[in-house]
Order: structure tokens, then sequence, then C-alpha cells
């Protein structure tokens, strides 16, 4: 016997340190040999752990077995093959014939639950001696909740793309930035504009800035740092980059942090990026000081408007009253800014009029003759170098605005339900959970899975099934308040954080959404229902953090849906 097939010393010591807590356990005969110990701590584990003997038959399972629908006495003594496709069971019955000695075995297949589920499983076989007697221990990772995530990255790659084609038909790209580990990444548009035939950057944001005129180098270092320590609700910059040519081009790019960590530290961003080649030209004319003004006027393709240093309104070229709609009798340029974004406005012509720059750049929200709002990238420059009049060169960017939102509706949202997705909902979670700790203020979590929601799908078609969870969670954005977040955490499941809320609020929210459905109806027979679970956190002093309380929570739902599965 090899000593390697033992437990080392450092391991049952390991063992044994963790289980002082817990010395109660139930032994079978066939393993009462087995150290009490270690076969409490199996029982403890996760995964789903088989021990079986020489013959194949099962003489251990642990206590993770009933979340498949078994009992733990009705596995005894049956034959472990019994619960697998035939070709891995063909293979385990070689194994154990073949008596593998000291080989361990890893292999993927689904385990077969009690209700006929077939559930995705990686499994590990190992042999293993009791008092000289030969066992094999099978341990088993449920991959349910990977095989799942797949899935829903798929889905977000598929809605992703239709929205990437929508936006590259605008003359749009996009970009991410995974900033942790700096990597970047441009589509295809990027490569043809500059004229490169793989891309430039090799994936990386240091070897991005290195082709970025050194001008405007330390301009979007700023505005990033504007942007991660949320002083700005997106990053915007312009900016010049060389082409396969050695030239340089001007680019203006948006962009903004979709995921933060626990502490609010930027993890990932998205945007957009256009090539402003008429912005450069126009750009250099002013510039350059030749014949500015009228080449502007008669030139420009963006609003343009003169203003004193009273913010007095002087002149405008025609492309602002045409095509932005803007009114034609201005007094003051302030009174066609929308009053949140005033202040912001008068800082920056400030720094114009105070000399602290020679361009600024920033957005605002206008208001044309129609009352609509105009999403507008304003760039001011000063006319004479007193800043005694100044220009607005005023780019219309509601569209771009819309495609910002389309994407991050895409990261955020479920399409099918609209509610959160798992991990956008699970952030607005923590970030709940933090001010309620802070706040010292009740937070509770309910769980919530929709009982017949296979039977639907197997008998009246997925439109069907699809057609019921939208009237849920249309229902339960009825019955809770604007301030509470609804998750969709996988397919017939949903999670609800309610801040500021007891059990006793929870309940009442639960029961008024049990009382609208039952005015859906399926058919005469069919009638939806709901198994749930709360959590309230209250105790302030407890460390917990949200998977916590999401997993007491889907106990207790997991209680309540055994309970009427043993009354049927």
């Amino acid at each position: 016997m090899d000593d390697d097939t033992r437990l080392s010393k450092g391991e049952r010591d390991f063992l044994l340190s963790e289980l002082e807590k817990n010395n109660n356990g139930f032994y079978k005969d066939e393993i009462s040999g087995f150290d009490k110990s270690l076969i409490l701590l199996l029982d403890e584990l996760n995964e789903l752990i088989f021990i079986i003997n020489n013959e194949g038959k099962i003489v251990f399972v642990n206590n993770i077995v009933t979340s498949y629908g078994y009992s733990k006495e009705e596995l005894d003594k049956k034959f472990v093959f019994e619960f697998f496709q035939d070709k891995t069971k063909n293979l385990l019955e070689y194994f154990f014939n073949k008596k593998n000695i000291n080989k361990l075995w890893i292999f993927k297949d689904q385990f077969l639950a009690k209700n006929g589920d077939k559930i995705p499983f990686e499994f590990k076989l190992k042999n293993f001696f009791q008092n000289e007697i030969l066992y094999f221990i099978l341990i088993g990772k449920d991959l349910s909740e990977y095989v799942q995530y797949q899935k829903e990255i798929e889905n977000l790659k598929r809605d992703r793309t239709i929205a990437e084609k929508a936006i590259q038909k605008s003359g749009i790209g996009i970009w991410q930035w995974d900033i942790l580990t700096g990597k970047i990444v441009y589509d295809e548009i990027y490569k043809i504009l500059l004229g490169y035939q793989v891309d430039p950057f090799k994936g990386s944001f240091q070897k991005m800035m290195e082709l970025i005129h050194e001008e405007d180098q330390e301009k979007i270092i700023y505005n990033i740092k504007e942007h991660f320590f949320e002083r700005s609700e997106t990053f915007s910059s312009f900016y010049r980059i060389k082409d396969v040519k050695e030239e340089y081009k001007y680019f203006f790019s948006r962009g903004v942090v979709i995921e933060r960590d626990r502490l609010g530290l930027p993890k990932y961003m998205i945007g957009i990026y256009t090539l402003v080649k008429e912005y450069e030209e126009k750009f250099k004319e002013i510039a350059e000081g030749k014949n500015y003004l009228q080449k502007i006027i008669d030139n420009m393709d963006q609003g343009l408007v003169v203003i004193d240093s009273n913010y007095k309104f002087k002149l405008a070229n025609t492309f602002f009253y045409t095509s932005l709609n803007m009114p034609e009798n201005i007094d003051y340029i302030k009174n066609i800014v929308d009053k949140d974004h005033i202040s912001l406005f008068e800082e920056k012509i400030n720094k114009l009029k105070n000399k602290k720059e020679g361009t600024v750049s920033f957005e605002c929200k206008l208001i044309n003759k129609n009352n609509e709002y105009v999403y507008a990238f304003v760039t001011g420059l000063s006319y004479d170098g007193e800043a005694e009049e100044i220009i607005l060169i005023i780019t219309d960017i509601t569209q771009r605005k819309k495609y910002e939102e389309l994407l991050r509706k895409y990261a955020t949202v479920d399409d099918l339900t609209d509610a959160y997705n798992r991990r956008a909902g699970f952030l607005a979670l923590e970030k709940s959970l933090e001010i309620a700790k802070l706040k010292k203020e009740p937070l509770s979590v309910i769980f919530i899975d929709v009982d017949n929601l296979k039977t639907i799908n197997d008998n009246f078609g997925h439109d069907a099934g699809d057609f019921v969870l939208r009237k849920i969670a249309d229902i339960i954005r009825n019955s809770i308040r604007e301030s509470d977040i609804l998750i969709r955490v996988g397919g017939d499941e949903f999670v609800l954080g309610l801040p500021n809320a007891r059990k006793q609020d929870a309940e009442k929210i639960v029961n008024r959404i049990k009382e609208a459905l039952t005015n859906i109806k399926i058919d005469e027979d069919m009638r939806i229902d709901l198994s749930y679970g709360i959590c309230e956190y209250n105790d302030f002093e407890k460390g917990l953090d949200i998977e916590d309380l999401i997993k007491a929570a889907d106990n207790k739902m997991y209680k309540m849906k055994k309970s009427k599965d043993k009354s049927m």
C-alpha cells in the first residue's frame, strides 16, 4: 500500500480542527471503521461525495445529495453506475473491474436527479485504503450555475452584437477596457480608419497611449481620473492618434464605467469613438487666424455661436438655428441651457475668462424652441485672446447618448423581463447592503421561485413560459417601491432587495404579488404560484455579505417548495 493514498498528518489535523464544533453524526455499519471527524466533514461539504466499495456499491453519500431529491438511506448499497449515462456507466464498470489503484480519473457527465433531471457535473474518482480495505471516493462539482452563466454570456454577446451593428451603421465604433488587466479592445473600424492590418494597440491601454499625441495624453488621463472618481458622469475627450503613415488623425471618444468593486473602484469600462476630420480642419483654421470667423460661419456643419464675456448672445451660424432648432430671439446664451447645467457652463466659460485655459470642452443639455432637450458637446475658445468675445462650437450628441443608453441597458438588464440581470443586480444589492450597515437600517431579501414553470413550458410551449415570466416581473414591479431592486437570477428565479424594510413588510409585498397572480390563467386547471424565502438583515454587528443573505433566503424558499411537494 502506497503512503500517498492515505491522508497526511497535516491534512488529518486540519480536518479534526475544523470539526471540533460538531461531534454528532450518523454512521452505517459498513463505514463504522472510518474516522468520525472525516465523515462529519464530508457531510458538511458543498460537493457531492460518494464513498464506494470495491464492488461499485455506495456505502456513504453526504448530505448534499438531498438537493437532488434523494435521501441518504435510499442510496445505500446502490451501484453507483445506475446514476450515469451508458458511456460513463461502462467506463466506471471497467474502472472498478480493473481495480485502478492510485489513478485519478476526472470526467464530466450528467448526474441523474430523482425527478429525472440531468444535472451537469464534473467528477473526480480516486481510490484509498481504510483498515487495509480498498475503497473509492467520487467527488462531484455541480456545473449548473456555470452552464447557466455561460448561456447568459452568449445571450449578452448576441444582444450586444445587434447593438454594435446598429452603432457601426452610424459611423461610430465601440471599445471595451478591462481596467484591472489594462486590456483594451477596439472593434474593426479603428483599424480601417488608421490603415492598420492588425490591432495597432496589441490589446494594451499603454500601447494605445504611446500612439496618442503627447500634447493630448495629459488631458485624456485627467478626464479619465475625473470619471473614475465620479466627478463627471462620463469620460470624453478629443485627441490625435498616429495612423499607419505616422500622420495624426483627430478622434473623439466617450465612455462610462459599468462595473466597480465593493470599494467603488472602477473595474470595467465601455465606450464609443468617432473620427472628427471636419472638426480638425476647422479648428486649425481658427488657430491659424485665416479669416476664421467667416470661414467657420460658411462651412461649419456644427452649431457656432459668439457670445461676450457677460454671456450676451451676439451671432450664430445657420446650422445652429436650423439643425439644432434653436429659437431666433436669444438674448443670453444661458437662456437655452438646462438649469441643472448652468453652474457647469459658467465654470467652464470662467476658465476662458480667467485665462486658465485656452480652450474648454464639456457636455451639457440645451433646450430648443420646441422645449425639447438637445444633448450637446461644447468646445469654447477665446476670440481675441482676452476673452472679451468667446466662440462656442456646439455638436449635437443626442443620438450618441441614445446609443450609450442602449449599451448600458444590454450590460445591466435582462431582456425578457426588464429586471436587473444577475451581475448588475447583485452589484446594486451590495450597494444597498453597505448603506444599510452604515445607517443601521434593516434590509430584507426575498428569493422567489415560480413553482410550475417547467410544467407550463412542457404543456403550452416556451412562449407561454416567457409570457408568465414577463407578467410576474410586471406584477412584482407594481408591488414594490421605486427604490427596491428586482433581479432575475435564473430561469424561473427572482431576487428582491428591499432597503429599510423588515420581514413583515416583505411578507405584505409577497401577499400582494400572490394575490395579483390569481388573475393570471393559463387554462382552467393551470394556475401560477410561487415559493419564496425571506431573510432580514438587522444584526449590524455581523460581517455578512449579500451572498449570505441570498443563500439564507434561498434555503427558506427551498424548504417551502419541499413542503409543497410533500403535501401533493
